[in-house]
């Protein structure tokens, strides 16, 4: 099985990090978020990677012929084609069976080997995590406030956490540009064929890198992971 990597975003709410290197590239601890996504997916025994890149592409390219590149293919798409119709221009990268693909800017220490098959029937399925509200909420009994819970999970609400399986039979829904999240999964389950798993946060971390706060938080707790 391989992993697609979708890395073709501006990252424009990071810059100026994003100004000479495209998100994927953007440096935790030191160490570039797409080398935090290969390494727990190796952990899961995946040898083989497709990064597909678009803005910065060369700085792509030259991280991975820089020596961490065994067993990674960059993939470039010549312009914009959203994360669907990236996937399919890549077809013939992937090799004709089941993969996963992962947005390029997800950092995360969830057990994702529950995402490494398939169900019958399933043209997909989306890893999905708990909502966790970006405030402070305060508890209440009658009148009075009783305290207060810092950014709580809403377990109730779970929402896409960018890490998805995908059948080989994909490609007929694919577009020639367009995206997964608003053009392809809204079909498929429409016609009952996306599927997905649930995963908790407690003691684990997720986020979708999109600020420097979220940077910010993934380097504490990675940070810690590693005693640094």
């Amino acid at each position: 099985m391989k992993v697609l990597i979708l890395a073709g975003g501006e990252g424009k709410r990071l810059r100026p990090l994003t100004d000479s290197v495209p998100k994927p590239l953007v440096r935790v601890n030191g160490k570039p978020i797409i080398d935090y996504q290969i390494d727990i997916f190796r952990k899961l025994g995946v040898e083989r990677f497709v990064v597909l890149g678009g803005y910065k592409n060369g700085e792509l390219q030259k991280h991975f012929d820089g020596g961490s590149g065994a067993g990674v293919d960059v993939v470039v798409e010549d312009k914009p084609l959203g994360t669907g119709g990236a996937i399919r221009a890549a077809w013939s990268s992937i090799g004709g069976g089941d993969f996963l693909a992962t947005n390029g800017d997800v950092m995360t220490d969830l057990d994702l080997s529950p995402m490494l098959t398939g169900e019958k029937g399933l043209m997909a399925k989306i890893a999905l995590v708990p909502l966790v509200s970006p405030y402070g909420v305060a508890k209440m009994s009658g009148d009075r406030i009783t305290g207060f819970v810092e950014k709580p999970q809403l377990k109730d609400i779970w929402i896409n956490a960018g890490v998805y399986w995908v059948s080989k039979n994909i490609l007929k829904f694919l577009p020639e540009s367009g995206s997964l999240e608003k053009d392809v999964f809204p079909r498929l389950a429409a016609e009952g064929s996306l599927g997905f798993v649930r995963f908790p946060l407690e003691g684990k971390f997720w986020r979708s890198i999109d600020t420097i706060k979220d940077l910010e938080e993934a380097g504490a707790w990675f940070g810690r992971a590693s005693g640094i």
